[in-house]
């Protein structure tokens, strides 16, 4: 009886030895804060899609909707962290997600697709490059089946209006 109760107590000492405490180990994989998005990225965009970018039949976000805003802020989002916003000019907001910046990627989480089953939420990935006041995003990893963010992120430039 005795070997099974110093194995059972060496087994249990041994368990709290490896990885530490629930917050270290939690501190360490999960980054407590998020940094800013690079000046390069700050700041309010512009594009217009050309016809031929909006998918045929149009979703009804783009039907007839050519002109876009985009801010890229680097607090805002869900725990005022940097975000993502697209605008339907002048101040129609469809849709702001939570970003992180990691070198010359964009990751969002927490967008907003809008499904004919319902809504749902998703993340996508871009790159994204900076030259002057022109700002261009390629799709990595697309969230949304009905690709309207991709397209309008990613179909035109940005080009830098505040």
């Amino acid at each position: 009886m005795r070997p099974i109760l110093i194995s059972t107590a060496a087994l249990a000492l041994a368990g709290l030895g490896c990885g530490g405490d629930d917050e270290s180990s939690s501190a360490t994989t999960t980054p407590q804060a998020v940094a800013p998005p690079p000046a390069a990225l700050l700041g309010t965009y512009t594009t217009t899609l050309k016809r031929s970018d909006v998918p045929d039949p149009a979703p009804p976000e783009l039907d007839g909707q050519y002109r876009w805003t985009l801010r890229i802020t680097k607090d805002g989002g869900p725990d005022d962290k940097p975000a993502l916003t697209i605008v339907k000019p002048p101040d129609d907001v469809l849709e702001s997600s939570a970003m992180a910046v990691t070198g010359d990627k964009v990751e969002l989480s927490g967008e907003e697709c809008a499904q004919t089953m319902g809504d749902s939420i998703v993340s996508s990935s871009y790159m994204w490059k900076a030259e002057g006041d022109a700002l261009r995003l390629t799709a990595v990893q697309h969230g949304c089946a009905d690709k309207v963010a991709e397209t309008i992120l990613s179909a035109e430039p940005w080009k830098r209006s505040g």
